[in-house]
């Protein structure tokens, strides 16, 4: 291996990459607005397309965090009830019996820096 690394030489792959479809992360279902939970194939990203969306291989928190456009981080545990626009969101909410809200607060913030 060593031998290999100091000749200057490069790994080539037999075939070409494959691009995704567009339709090949497609749920095999009709578009609707019922939530689709089902167990995670290794694999994932954040698909859509005209009449679909799909969140492979993510948890509850960084699905949220897509939904809302915010950092994951920033996702707590919800304390209130409250009402979500989307329906993504709102079958989330019905399938996990949890309730989101969007809200603003301060938080103390610690910042370090380098001497």
């Amino acid at each position: 291996m060593q031998e290999f690394a100091e000749s200057g030489l490069v790994v080539l792959h037999a075939g070409p990459r494959k691009l995704p479809r567009p339709d090949d992360h497609k749920p095999a279902f009709p578009p609707s607005y019922t939530l689709h939970v089902t167990p995670s194939n290794g694999e994932g990203g954040n698909f859509g397309g005209d009449d679909f969306q799909s969140f492979e291989d993510y948890s509850l928190r960084d699905i949220v965090a897509a939904l809302y456009d915010v950092n994951p981080v920033s996702c707590r545990s919800p304390k209130a009830a409250g009402a979500s626009t989307t329906a993504c969101a709102r079958g989330i909410q019905e399938h996990f019996r949890v309730n989101m809200t969007r809200e603003s607060r301060t938080l103390d913030a610690y910042v370090v820096t380098a001497p």
